[in-house]
């Protein structure tokens, strides 16, 4: 151990996986054993790389103020290799780590908004969106609207439409919409069938003439992952052929994602195909009935029973007594479903729930 924490900075990511059961002593040699200010650019990027693991092993609330502060002033130093890549991997170790400093976000922003590009802007995207940094989110969102796109990979251009599904506003979404598919549209023998569902679930339906199909069709026999079936709910939730054919494949599904399962309760709702989303509806709401589920997917499945589904008290109490439990947690938008799918229960059964 002693041999590894004297290894050269640069060979931490090496080291990791040896030492993330000790991170005090690879702290203290971060700490102790580099003069401040003196990082190389190799150094900083191996900080960058081994900040999360610090960070998530509690570093930070050991309650140790020196080493802490030496810990910030050494991320503060590799900003100052001015090196868009790496400020926005120093803000993804921060967002990793949950630690939101204010200081070193400022300083990592300066540098992006100086010199970026498209790897950068999707390291910090996700980077923002977990920090729930509104300012610097939006900033990327214009960032990318307005430059050249030429320059994304699929990889690139598919994370980012999972970023802006899990951290973007609906106006955000919308404002990044029209460059997502041009994009799709002019690099469509780049994309992969996980990226192409990736992409279409955050652009929200098909892609003019259905031309996305192309893609996917040779893999809808049981080759996607659950949670890009479950994607395709919404995007096809208007189309009954590409519906039925999610249907019979998640119907042997064991697990689904809670986030995941939510979306496709709530897009089926808006189904214009009824009887065939009623179907599908019905399996997940008895799969969350079965096997339970957290307070967000009991607030779409509320929704659901109060928009076109009547299951039964029994399950309807079930799922209302858990969502009464966490109350509090709710939004005022989950609140509203809520109120409202438990009104529109009670007049269709003649029994109130609550």
């Amino acid at each position: 151990m002693l041999r590894l924490i004297s290894c050269h900075l640069s060979s931490f990511s090496k080291a990791l996986n040896t030492l993330r059961s000790k991170p005090h002593e690879l702290l203290q040699y971060i700490a102790t054993q580099r003069p401040r200010g003196a990082l190389d650019e190799d150094d900083a990027h191996a900080l960058a790389r081994s900040g999360s693991i610090l960070i998530q092993a509690g570093a930070h609330k050991w309650g140790d103020s020196r080493m802490v502060a030496e810990f910030r002033e050494a991320l503060r130093s590799a900003v100052l290799t001015n090196d868009c890549n790496l400020a926005a991997r120093i803000a993804l170790t921060l967002a990793l780590g949950g630690w939101r400093d204010a200081d070193t976000l400022k300083k990592v922003h300066a540098v992006l908004m100086a010199r970026t590009n498209s790897k950068s802007l999707c390291t910090v995207a996700f980077a923002y969106g977990t920090l729930d940094w509104a300012e610097g989110f939006q900033w990327v969102i214009e960032t990318i609207r307005s430059g050249p796109s030429n320059t994304f990979d699929s990889e690139m251009v598919s994370r980012l439409a999972s970023t802006l599904v899990n951290f973007g506003s609906l106006r955000q979404k919308n404002l990044v919409q029209a460059w997502l598919t041009n994009w799709t549209l002019a690099n469509m023998d780049k994309l992969n069938p996980e990226q192409m569902v990736s992409i279409l679930h955050c652009i929200g339906g098909p892609l003019p003439g259905s031309q996305e199909l192309s893609v996917i069709a040779g893999s809808l026999d049981g080759r996607l992952s659950v949670s890009s079936l479950i994607k395709l709910l919404y995007v096809y939730r208007d189309d009954s052929e590409v519906l039925e054919i999610v249907a019979q494949q998640l119907h042997t599904a064991k697990t689904l994602q809670s986030q995941l399962m939510t979306a496709a309760l709530l897009a089926l709702s808006s189904s214009t195909l009824p009887s065939q989303a009623k179907v599908l509806r019905g399996r997940l709401l008895a799969q969350i009935a079965k096997n339970g589920a957290d307070l967000k997917v009991c607030v779409a499945a509320l929704w659901c029973i109060g928009q076109s589904e009547l299951l039964g008290v029994a399950w309807t109490s079930a799922f209302c007594r858990q969502v009464l439990e966490g109350v509090r947690l709710l939004s005022a938008n989950e609140l509203v479903r809520v109120v409202h799918a438990i009104a529109l229960f009670s007049e269709k059964s003649g029994s109130f729930m609550i």
